[in-house]
């Protein structure tokens, strides 16, 4: 993953962890659909989670909703389980208007020209 504007940062409980800590959003997003999934088939979590909106259950998952489904959220490292970071705020994307842009340097020939 070269671009980090999106990605999303998970954390491995696993302190000897090697593997990358990001994830795509898009198959983020399609992790976490199973995460909240398996939390649905939980006989323990529709107990604790009954009075939840689908809403409420994305916005609890990370938080108190992830000690219900820690099980599902297992690391390819084989010894550790993934949260995502919620502190973590991906940088701004990478785009060509800076002063050494295209479209700056067609600028600066264009009055030079003049």
């Amino acid at each position: 993953i070269f671009d980090l504007s999106c990605t999303v940062k998970l954390i491995c409980n696993n302190t000897a962890c090697t593997q990358s800590r990001f994830m795509h959003r898009e198959c983020f997003e399609v992790w976490q659909e199973s995460v909240l999934n398996y939390l649905n088939k939980l006989k323990d979590g529709q107990k604790k989670t009954r009075n939840w909106s689908d809403k409420q259950k994305l916005q609890n998952l990370w938080k108190q909703g992830y000690n219900l489904v820690i099980e599902a959220c297992g690391c390819q490292c084989g010894h550790g389980h993934l949260r995502k970071d919620l502190n973590w705020m991906p940088p701004k994307a990478q785009n060509n208007s800076g002063p050494n842009s295209d479209s700056e340097k067609h600028k600066r020939r264009r009055k030079k020209s003049k």
